[in-house]
């Protein structure tokens, strides 16, 4: 077995999980998955074909499934999704995807307020040292497999994608980062997340994030629809598979109609909420900024940006948006652990 260390730049989102892992010095292998997790039961679950099966506290699992695959999938949009028993599965699922029995080195994310937070919980561990401790160790993951984790580090999560950035532009874009804003911006499931690093530094004084995520835009459909279709209410797991196959239409009342229709309205609406108060807070003066999207809701936003708020932004070139993948914060992960 090769001596060079093996990372894993893991994105656990709650729409998908992605993942990026490797021997160091190597070009990593990726990997993007759903990130639907349900409780095992009597009757419930037992045969889906798909997924890892792994056991939580006592509790057996089914994670990395489409969610409208499984029944009474877990839901759970808020910041404690980091320690819930579904965060740990879609960990446990992600580790036996790298068919290693030791990993020397996860790098991984948290929205940005969390990973700044103080707030220690009742063991005294902030929300990045509690992530830590959780990723950190030997773990029995399901099916007869343990997996060692030697090492756990912990970034805001836009900064994965600020990283990737930056191994994969050319010298002269390289040089133009250390000479100007780039605002980051990551439009996941739940959460929107922004940082600003000026001049090759993270500014801690403006980066956060909100709940204005793709589940947003999803709800927002749902009652698109059922102002145009008398009442009728589309099932939320629906919406979210037509949104991540980027299927063109939508049952609704057993007739097909085409969605995007509706997603322009919805994501109008949801844009304008997120973004104003981000570009509210900005102050780089004159000085020049580039901008960088990544999330799976990236594509909701991007243009509403460009067309809404380019004046209001200082030397910003809506051309010049960077239009990245799902993976790349996962992928800026694998190459900080470098």
């Amino acid at each position: 077995m090769s001596d060079k260390k093996f990372i894993l730049g893991l994105d656990i989102g709650y729409g998908n999980t992605k993942m990026a892992f490797g021997e160091q010095g190597q070009k990593p292998q990726l990997k993007c998955y759903p990130s639907g997790a349900a409780k095992v039961l009597p009757n419930k679950n037992e045969d889906v074909k798909d997924g890892w099966f792994c056991e939580i506290d006592g509790q057996k699992w089914i994670a990395g499934v489409e969610p409208a695959t499984i029944q009474n999938p877990s839901k759970i949009l808020s910041l404690s999704y980091p320690t819930s028993a579904h965060y740990k599965a879609l960990f446990f699922s992600a580790l036996a995807n790298t068919q290693r029995t030791t990993i020397d080195t996860i790098v991984t994310g948290l929205p940005v307020n969390q990973y700044f937070s103080t707030v220690k919980n009742a063991d005294g561990l902030t929300p990045k040292e509690q992530l830590i401790k959780n990723m950190t160790g030997t773990f029995n993951i399901g099916n007869g497999k343990t997996v060692t984790v030697n090492e756990v580090k912990v970034y805001p999560q836009p900064i994965g994608a600020y990283v990737n950035y930056r191994v994969h532009c050319s010298d002269v874009e390289r040089a133009v980062l250390q000479n100007c804003h780039t605002l980051v911006i990551d439009v996941g499931f739940y959460s929107f997340d922004y940082c600003l690093v000026s001049f090759g530094k993270l500014n801690k004084d403006f980066s956060g994030n909100t709940a204005f995520g793709v589940s947003k835009i999803v709800d927002q459909i749902r009652d698109e629809i059922s102002k145009k279709n008398g009442g009728y209410k589309v099932n939320i797991s629906v919406i979210e598979r037509v949104l991540r196959k980027n299927e063109k239409q939508i049952m609704i009342n057993e007739k097909f109609e085409d969605v995007q229709q509706y997603i322009d309205i919805a994501s109008r609406k949801v844009a304008d909420e997120a973004l104003q108060p981000m570009i509210n807070g900005l102050n780089t003066e004159n000085d020049s900024i580039k901008v960088i999207f990544v999330g799976g809701g990236a594509k909701y936003f991007k243009n509403i940006l460009a067309q809404d708020f380019h004046e209001e932004i200082p030397n910003f070139d809506p051309s010049k948006v960077k239009d990245n993948t799902v993976t790349d914060n996962a992928v800026g992960f694998f190459y900080a652990g470098q």
